[in-house]
């Protein structure tokens, strides 16, 4: 299914906005978990929108939304849902990505406005009451396992997508 981003564009425009808000770097959680909850409240969003009947969507079409804002492996680790990629070899420090990805992220306003809203409330939220919360999620928990020693089982994006689009 194709994404709008990718999760490092993502997690370029996520850690910006942040340094912007609090003059300060994101810690890996929080970007960690901001990834996951826009993920997982957009395509939540977008696929609960399109389940709604006919009428219902008649005022405010979302149809041709895609569901995914990126299409990277997401895992559950100890402290809740993780993108490894941004993970190994995220680079806050690079301006020139960040850049292109506030581009990129610019190019779909209604999508950037979500991202945007939701962003202003999850860094509102300390960082281990966002892995609280996900460790609730049924999706993270049907794939982590205490006793085990690598915790890296993938996460559906499907079964986030289905959980979401019941709680919204």
């Amino acid at each position: 299914m194709k994404a709008y981003f990718n999760a490092e564009d993502l997690a370029y425009y996520t850690s910006q906005s942040f340094e912007k808000k609090f003059k300060e770097k994101i810690s890996s959680i929080k970007l960690q978990k901001s990834l996951y909850f826009l993920f997982a409240y957009w395509g939540g969003f977008v696929k609960k929108s399109n389940q709604a009947s006919k009428d219902d969507r008649e005022s405010f079409e979302v149809k041709d939304y895609r569901p995914y804002l990126f299409d990277n492996t997401i895992e559950a680790w100890i402290y809740g849902p993780v993108v490894p990629s941004v993970f190994k070899s995220f680079d806050l420090n690079n301006k020139e990505q960040a850049q292109k990805a506030c581009v990129k992220i610019n190019g779909f306003p209604f999508v950037k406005a979500f991202i945007d809203d939701l962003l202003n409330d999850l860094f509102r939220v300390s960082d281990f009451k966002l892995v609280d919360l996900s460790h609730q999620d049924k999706s993270w928990k049907d794939q982590f396992c205490y006793l085990e020693s690598f915790h890296n089982h993938e996460i559906k994006k499907e079964d986030i997508l289905d959980e979401y689009s019941k709680r919204i």
